[in-house]
């Protein structure tokens, strides 16, 4: 799942600072779900389709869409 949102981050040209102040952490925090120290990422699922504008099952993998349903407001 990290794998689609570091994809979606580089096709909507977000950073990573981008979505870590959207969810109101610390850039620590994805470097800690990149590393696999945290899986803490799961709580915040919800947020995070909000953030790229598609649903929580295109996240997990569920929905095999290409393409996000809409960008979120920035």
């Amino acid at each position: 799942m990290l794998d689609k949102i570091t994809s979606l981050l580089k096709e909507q040209k977000r950073t990573q600072k981008e979505l870590c102040t959207f969810l109101g952490l610390n850039q620590v925090a994805f470097s800690e779900w990149k590393s696999g120290k945290s899986k803490s990422y799961t709580k915040y699922l919800p947020q995070i389709a909000e953030f790229f504008g598609c649903s929580v099952d295109y996240l997990l993998g569920k929905e095999q869409k290409g393409q996000p349903q809409r960008e979120a407001k920035r």
